[in-house]
């Protein structure tokens, strides 16, 4: 018996749409020591808010972004000016395509000035790609790859701006 070739290829796309994967990992804490010097714990305000439409390990990302980002204030006060930063998250997530694990991690954040005027803004993004040597774990570990350079990434922004 002959199958009709649309068959086969309608065969083919479901087998490959079939191996489409995605996930959500919870980060473990950055390993590397940031320092904001340019902010204090008595002056930023951190809220973090999680925007995905699909919010998997919401807390634990949550958590994980504020304490890196706690964890990195002085304990000095540096001026009496307050300030709020804001980061959203916009993606984080793992996928498979052709044998690779790739992740993204997108983070939009603002700091505003005790008056509500946005003092800086910008995204910071972070990406991971790593070949499927050990499945579920290696989706994990590109997972953290990605939340790790994403976190380097805002560190870095937020270490460039100028208060007085």
């Amino acid at each position: 018996m002959r199958i009709p070739q649309h068959a086969t290829a309608v065969l083919v796309c479901t087998v490959f749409l079939g191996c489409a994967q995605t996930g959500s990992y919870a980060p473990k804490p950055v390993t590397a020591t940031y320092r904001l010097e340019n902010f204090s714990k008595s002056n930023l305000q951190v809220v973090v808010r999680d925007m995905r439409a699909e919010r998997s390990n919401s807390v634990e990302l949550i958590s994980a972004i504020q304490s890196q980002i706690s964890n990195a204030l002085t304990e000095k006060a540096s001026g009496h000016n307050r300030y709020t930063l804001t980061v959203d998250v916009i993606e984080h997530r793992s996928f498979f395509t052709l044998g690779n694990w790739n992740a993204s991690t997108r983070l939009k954040w603002r700091v505003q000035q005790g008056d509500g005027s946005i003092l800086r803004e910008g995204v910071s993004v972070g990406e991971g790609h790593r070949s499927n040597m050990a499945g579920y774990l290696t989706a994990g570990a590109v997972s953290q790859d990605s939340f790790n350079v994403a976190m380097a990434d805002l560190m870095s922004s937020l270490s460039a701006i100028l208060i007085g």
